[in-house]
């Protein structure tokens, strides 16, 4: 078990309740390694700029017997969509493309069976958010012999299938539909996909354990073993790459490499370094996009969203024979889960869970630091009073808490909805949260210094006398 050195997250590695729940977390995977015989696992653990948490339990390869660490490569399966993603929104940022144009404005050779013609075309956003109504895989078993098609081989099973639903009516996951995406950057990069990923990804974020077109001779690579038959020894699996279908599932990694994709997406700052995406972009792939009609789930751009715990989480899940894996990340607490497998029945997502319930509230409580409280300036009392706006409704100007705060006398539940403002200058102060968020309010003093209104963008309250 290891901490990663850093001077600013002494607080975390000191803090008894983290150390306390790492050891419960400890525990809890070598008792469940254990008791499902699952070969390897390596576990990371995520705060902002730091790989704060990482361990190794069981193997790599059972036959040799050697050991899992952090820097053990793992086929990510599916993890690779969110590369795939990015190389999108990297080229969309360049002007290249966009969201959503007509996929085959781009592949001349994307057509299909599509009966759902009242539906909207296909766009690449469909693509993104699963809401394609493509076919999650072609009809070839090529999952059960592993032999997957090459380029030209894609584009005759793809003109030879049809669509599965129309567009936007449900999320659909589809195999095939991030395959095209790997189609798509090659034709508008002018690169080859494995190319244009290292390039631009992997190679500016330091992944130099990751690689898109792993091989079986990797010295760090874990063997991936198929689901366990009870009272019998793990079976290996044969090493295959998935040529046409690798944007969909081929990239190899390790917990380091990813904790710096993770990292990636808390740098949301316009002046924040090693940059591959505009800080704008980050935030816009994590946002929903396209939402279930329960309100479950929702799609951004390559991950899936979910509220857990009054949080928003952002999350992404991987599987191929003999590897299963796991991301995931809170950006609003900048904390990460990465947990990688080299086990059919490796269930990642279940070791991640127990992260996010045992260790990331703590880490979390060990990080907030409390701000200093806003001194109020004296001279703003003079603001506190009623305004009364032109429609004849009123809100009540308070200095509470240090704070000079908006309270609707209408309102059903005032302090929900109570406007908070900070300081910029003079009288000026800047609205911190609401519809109005960042815009600017001014308020107007006669010659004897009285304050008689208040002038928001587009509006003004006069001050009751």
């Amino acid at each position: 078990m290891s901490f990663a050195a850093s001077e600013d997250l002494e607080r975390i590695i000191e803090d008894s309740e983290v150390k306390a729940a790492i050891e419960v977390l400890d525990i809890w995977v070598q008792f469940r390694l254990e008791k499902n015989e699952i070969p390897g696992v390596s576990i990371g653990i995520v705060y902002d700029q730091e790989l704060i948490w990482t361990k190794g339990y069981g193997y790599a390869d059972l036959k040799s017997k050697k050991p899992t660490v952090s820097s053990t490569v793992y086929r990510i399966a599916s993890l690779t969509k969110l590369f795939t993603a990015t190389s999108i929104l990297q080229l969309r940022d360049a002007g290249k493309l966009q969201l959503y144009d007509p996929v085959n404005k781009y592949l001349d050779w994307f057509t299909i069976n599509d009966e759902f013609k009242d539906t909207p075309e296909l766009t690449i956003m469909h693509i993104l958010t699963h809401s394609s109504g493509l076919p999650r895989e072609f009809d070839e078993l090529y999952w059960d012999n592993m032999i997957f098609p090459d380029s030209q081989q894609f584009i005759t099973m793809f003109q030879e299938s049809s669509t599965i639903l129309g567009r936007d009516e449900k999320f659909k996951y589809s195999n095939i539909a991030f395959s095209v995406l790997g189609f798509l950057i090659e034709k508008v990069s002018g690169e080859s996909y494995a190319d244009y990923v290292t390039k631009y990804i992997l190679e500016p974020l330091g992944m130099n354990s990751t690689t898109v077109l792993p091989s079986p001779e990797m010295p760090q690579l874990a063997t991936g073993y198929k689901y366990r038959n009870p009272g019998h020894p793990r079976t290996a699996v044969p090493f295959t790459n998935l040529d046409a279908l690798v944007s969909a599932g081929n990239i190899a990694s390790t917990v380091e490499d990813l904790a710096k994709f993770i990292s990636l997406q808390f740098r949301t700052s316009p002046t924040e370094e090693k940059q591959i995406l505009r800080g704008s972009t980050i935030r816009e792939m994590h946002r929903v996009h396209w939402l279930k009609e329960d309100w479950s789930f929702g799609r951004g751009l390559g991950w899936g969203v979910k509220r857990v715990d009054d949080r928003t989480r952002i999350r992404h899940g991987g599987y191929v024979w003999g590897y299963t894996s796991s991301i995931s990340a809170v950006p609003a607490d900048k904390i990460g889960v990465i947990v990688l497998t080299n086990a059919g029945d490796g269930s990642p997502g279940a070791i991640a869970d127990q992260v996010w319930k045992l260790v990331a509230p703590v880490v979390r409580k060990a990080t907030d630091i409390e701000k200093e409280p806003t001194i109020s300036d004296l001279s703003w009392k003079k603001f506190v009073g009623d305004y009364v706006w032109s429609d004849g409704s009123v809100t009540r100007v308070m200095l509470l808490n240090n704070e000079l705060l908006f309270v609707s006398h209408e309102s059903d539940n005032p302090w929900e909805s109570r406007l908070k403002v900070e300081f910029v200058k003079g009288n000026t102060f800047k609205i911190i949260d609401g519809s109005q968020e960042g815009e600017l309010i001014t308020f107007e003093l006669d010659d004897d210094g009285e304050v008689i209104r208040v002038i928001f963008p587009g509006y003004a309250g006069v001050k009751r006398k």
